[in-house]
């Protein structure tokens, strides 16, 4: 079997990963507002529900502020970078399957997220589960997490790297 350039022994390039990851990203409720205007093209089909699993996370540089235009709904957080160890990434669900992303770890920068559930355990002991309007808007420098779930994910970054990263497709529950 040929390597690709620069391949190394156990690491897999997925160059299509960061596709599906933009796709997703465009389709989130991130978007602007003027982009939601009654005047902006309407979506053929709904936003695909995203959950992220993960055994912990570590954010740095988090500040969440809630979105004034839309009362209600998830805060927007930011982060400088955050590491999740052990990601499991759900996108969709239902009668059309899901995509299923796993990796060994993921490291993010420039982070933009939102979450309607975020849960997991704060310094491994305090079980934390709110949505991230609950958040207040006041910097914090460090937040590590322990078996972590965020549904109604919505996430842009503008570098990711993933380790031993695996994708598939599947109809079956769990995604595995």
């Amino acid at each position: 079997m040929t390597r690709a350039p620069g391949h190394r022994r156990g690491v897999r390039w997925l160059p299509f990963t960061l596709g599906v990851h933009l796709v997703f990203s465009l389709t989130s409720p991130l978007i602007p507002a003027a982009a939601q205007s009654p005047h902006a093209q309407p979506r053929h089909a709904p936003a695909p529900t995203v959950t992220l699993y993960g055994e912990s996370l570590t954010a740095r540089g988090l500040l969440c502020f809630p979105l004034p235009d839309r009362p209600g709904a998830p805060a927007s957080c930011t982060a400088r970078s955050m590491e999740v160890r052990r990601p499991r990434l759900v996108i969709g669900g239902g009668d059309q399957g899901k995509v299923c992303v796993h990796a060994d770890r993921a490291l993010l920068s420039g982070v933009r997220f939102h979450a309607g559930v975020l849960r997991g355990r704060l310094l491994g002991l305090l079980p934390l589960s709110l949505p991230t309007n609950a958040v207040p808007p006041v910097p914090i420098p460090y937040l590590a997490m322990d078996r972590v779930e965020a549904r109604g994910l919505g996430l842009t970054a503008v570098a990711v790297s993933l380790e031993r990263a695996r994708v598939g497709m599947t109809a079956q529950e769990p995604c595995t």
